[in-house]
């Protein structure tokens, strides 16, 4: 009878974890208004949908899957308020199939169904997964082409399919397309692939016959770079800059419960478990985890995403290692209270968010005033992203990454936010504060060497020809 009420408690707690994954995840995706970085993708979609060059034509510093692959999007919503809504709802799709491939890591791992289902559940109620798993940024298309990869590669490794490693490679190389920190997700698996060959168990025929693929496309895409006169901007963008770029150091993650758990418990499967395969996914956790620090000091939390997956995987292991039931009720017990207590302590930060609906209504006041082609200036905190010509996304336009693009390569010419708006006159101006980075020493990156200006000295100009509509100036003719 007591066992009874234990196993019904446990599915209850199976059940209440579910069910605070998902309403945290709606909040975060629906509720949560737009970032910084995702106005930055946003406007650079935009850009590509009309046809600039990445690099080229515009300044960036990321690699160019994620608008290409959501140019569709851009295609049904560019002129629509909703498109946030719209690129939040497919950021979520791509979290599903990153679900189901750790479920499918899980399969190869044990037949237990319910081993797959806990662990997706832990991926999903985790903090990195809840900030940045719905946000339009190419980290979650990098992380979704990454997982696919690590599958396939654990196929190769289990049963010896040469399609699956072929897949592998391919995965891994859409990964790198989608963002340069992939090297994060390819190189363990390198690393482990190189000590099995060493080991007999992997040969250099197999990996030959996987790079063929990854090898022609690389070449297609360096070529169109080069075709198109692109290929030093991409090239110096994308590597020389960002490589740079000096974070500072950064305590973040080793507030989370993850770190705690997943480190720990792969640790402990190295020491205590038998299962071969389990030591490689151990391994490839820790070796992600200790580049990750090491390479990028980690400054923001979505850089710890690579990770999480395994994190998720490694908790679930040890949470449903024991038959007992009284001991599997315990665990998770511990476990959603740990939840209850960081999330109870976060739930201040997701009321102070600001709300997306009133994003929303923002563009759509915008919209009805400006046509489809008309110039609007804006800045990353109101119209950035908004419209392709949104010239003003000053925040990337001046901010400390372009400063470093201006200094070292000195393609662009600071705008002149002044002469611009007299000699084209905008239709829509925004109001807020744009950011200025001037940190002259050694190249490294921090906020408090920023300053916020309002750059109204044309105030008389704007007075004469616009309207203050509170949160922008529009023009009156």
């Amino acid at each position: 009878m007591l066992l009874r009420k234990i196993r019904l408690a446990y599915i209850f707690e199976l059940v209440l974890l579910a069910g605070g994954s998902f309403f945290l995840l709606y909040c975060f995706a629906f509720y949560r208004g737009v970032t910084w970085d995702e106005r930055e993708h946003t406007y650079a979609s935009f850009m590509f949908f009309k046809g600039f060059l990445p690099y080229k034509d515009f300044f960036e510093h990321h690699h160019p899957l994620l608008w290409f692959l959501f140019y569709p999007v851009f295609f049904i919503f560019h002129n629509s308020e909703y498109i946030w809504y719209a690129l939040r709802a497919v950021m979520l799709l791509i979290l599903a199939v990153d679900c189901v491939f750790i479920s499918k890591i899980c399969r190869l791992l044990s037949s237990d169904k319910l081993f797959s289902r806990v662990a997706v559940l832990f991926f999903l109620c985790s903090e990195c997964i809840l900030h940045s798993g719905s946000e339009f940024r190419p980290d979650n298309l990098m992380l979704m082409f990454g997982v696919a990869g690590i599958y396939y590669w654990l196929c190769f490794v289990k049963y010896g399919w040469q399609a699956a490693l072929n897949l592998s490679f391919l995965m891994f190389f859409l990964s790198f397309l989608a963002l340069q920190k992939a090297v994060m997700i390819i190189l363990p698996v390198a690393f482990v692939s190189l000590f099995l060959v060493s080991r007999g168990k992997m040969s250099w025929q197999a990996v030959g016959k996987a790079f063929i693929l990854p090898v022609f496309f690389t070449i297609c895409f360096v070529g169109f770079w080069y075709y198109t006169g692109a290929l030093r901007d991409y090239f110096e963008l994308n590597f020389v800059l960002n490589l740079m770029q000096r974070f500072e150091f950064s305590f973040e993650i080793y507030d989370t419960l993850y770190c705690w758990f997943g480190v720990g418990g792969a640790v402990g499967i190295l020491f205590f478990c038998r299962d071969v395969l389990l030591k490689v996914l151990a391994v490839l956790c820790l070796v992600t985890f200790f580049l990750l620090q090491i390479v990028f000091y980690t400054p923001w939390i979505q850089y710890w995403l690579p990770v999480y997956p395994y994190f998720a995987i490694i908790c679930a292991f040890w949470a449903l290692k024991w038959q007992s039931i009284i001991i599997r009720f315990v665990i998770l017990s511990v476990w959603l209270g740990a939840c209850i207590f960081f999330w109870g302590n976060k739930a201040q930060e997701i009321r102070s968010f600001t709300p997306m609906k009133h994003m929303v209504l923002l563009s759509s006041e915008i919209l009805k005033i400006v046509d489809e082609d008309e110039f609007i200036i804006g800045n990353n905190e109101t119209l950035g992203g908004l419209r392709f010509e949104a010239m003003g996304y000053y925040w990337f336009e001046r901010g400390y990454t372009a400063l470093l693009d201006h200094r070292q390569f000195h393609r662009r010419e600071w705008p002149d936010k002044e002469k611009v708006i007299k000699a084209r006159k905008p239709k829509v101006i925004a109001k807020n504060n744009q950011r200025v980075c001037l940190r002259e020493d050694n190249l490294a990156f921090s906020f408090d060497h920023c300053y916020e200006t309002e750059n109204l000295f044309y105030q008389n100009f704007l007075d004469e020809h616009y309207y203050d509509r509170g949160f922008v100036y529009a023009r009156k003719n």
